[in-house]
């Protein structure tokens, strides 16, 4: 096998396909993490209390400096920056009233008062989310061991981690930073 003749006939397709895409005057896809490039998601809102039926609409995405100037320092680094609140200092930690705990970065509906519960760790726990679709589970190996982040599906905002170690029905905590997280009373 002859490599350098391999790497020239490479290198030549490329410059042949970059001369006949400047030749045809087709602009190239952006890339996916382009920040104009907003995807659309299929999201439920809320309406008169209750998640509405899903429908589509474009996704919340901003720039960095954007995010540093609509959200609160603290709220802007546990979303953006995947920071953690310390833990028995939430306002939502005693939260008990019907509603439900929306996106602090987009208002997104995440969960129902109905699934949360006193995990005794110090965070926001809730059993499940409102509707899976509106929550992304991502694997993090971020401090040396495998855990799975939880994110906003509109707007990407880190949220907290889930572990299994809760109760029924689904086994599942969702241990949510309450920073991340606004509370809408139900009407």
């Amino acid at each position: 096998m002859n490599l350098p003749r391999i790497a020239f006939a490479l290198a030549a397709v490329a410059l042949v396909a970059a001369g006949l895409h400047a030749v045809i005057g087709a602009e190239p896809a952006p890339p996916a993490s382009d920040p104009a490039v907003v995807p659309t998601i299929t999201v439920r809102e809320l309406k008169d209390g209750n998640l509405a039926p899903a429908r589509a609409m474009p996704a919340v995405r901003k720039d960095a400096a954007t995010w540093k100037k609509d959200l609160p320092a603290r709220v802007f680094a546990i979303l953006r920056q995947q920071d953690t609140e310390r833990p028995f200092t939430s306002a939502l930690l005693k939260e008990q009233r019907l509603g439900w705990f929306v996106c602090a970065g987009c208002g997104l509906p995440l969960y129902a008062s109905a699934d949360k519960f006193d995990s005794g760790t110090g965070w926001p726990s809730f059993t499940r989310a409102a509707d899976p679709a509106q929550i992304v589970r991502l694997s993090d190996q971020s401090h040396g061991w495998k855990r799975v982040e939880l994110r906003c599906a509109r707007c990407d905002g880190h949220l907290g981690h889930v572990f299994d170690d809760g109760p029924a029905p689904t086994g599942e905590r969702h241990c949510i930073n309450g920073l991340a997280l606004d509370f809408k009373p139900a009407p």
